[in-house]
């Protein structure tokens, strides 16, 4: 499974995604879509207790710390898998 950031607020949730959209789209600028791009991740929440989830960027360096889970079937609804 893939590696997701884990966020606790709706607030916190918003201040990562828009630090991995910040930080992929300076890595990335050269490519013709990057301009199509407007966010990293869309709002997800974890099945098995509410929190909000963001799949780890690799060009962000977490500098605010966010927790990271390698993620798990019973994350997401059964349509998703």
């Amino acid at each position: 499974m893939a590696q997701y950031y884990v966020l606790d607020t709706l607030a916190e949730r918003d201040a990562c995604e828009a630090a991995c959209y910040a930080a992929w789209i300076v890595g990335h600028q050269e490519y013709p879509y990057a301009l199509q791009t407007t966010a990293w991740s869309t709002e997800q929440t974890r099945e098995t207790d509410g929190k909000y989830i963001i799949p780890v960027c690799e060009c962000y360096d977490n500098a605010a710390g966010y927790t990271i889970e390698e993620s798990a079937a019973d994350w997401f609804p059964a349509s998703e898998l």
